[in-house]
């Protein structure tokens, strides 16, 4: 049987009290599934073991629905990547809200977003 494209793909889904977080895998031509596996357990474990709320990639892109509520909002991530930093930048910048983030030492971080009204 011939498929669409080379490679094997995993997607893991992690189901918390309030929130829900996922992790991919992608083949490619002779690439392993069991290494595509690996890395997308992987990616599940280092966001759990970081106890944050967030994983790295849904953080950037809630800042912006954070910044147009009208209370403060906060929330730790497992990562604080370029890409957040670069959003947060975009948001002060226009003026919506104030941004702080926080990183620790092990690269996780604290996010606080205050509108401005």
């Amino acid at each position: 049987m011939k498929a669409a494209c080379p490679g094997a793909g995993l997607y893991l889904t992690s189901h918390y009290q309030n929130n829900l977080a996922g992790f991919g895998g992608q083949g490619k031509r002779g690439k392993p599934a069991e290494q595509v596996a690996e890395e997308a357990c992987a990616a599940l474990l280092h966001h759990y073991r970081s106890g944050s709320a967030l994983e790295q990639h849904l953080a950037d892109q809630l800042i912006l629905p954070a910044a147009l509520c009208r209370d403060e909002s906060a929330f730790s991530v497992e990562r604080v990547t370029s890409h957040l930093v670069a959003n947060a930048w975009v948001i002060r910048r226009f003026g919506l809200a104030r941004i702080d983030i926080n990183q620790v030492s092990d690269g996780t971080g604290l996010v606080k977003i205050l509108p401005i009204h």
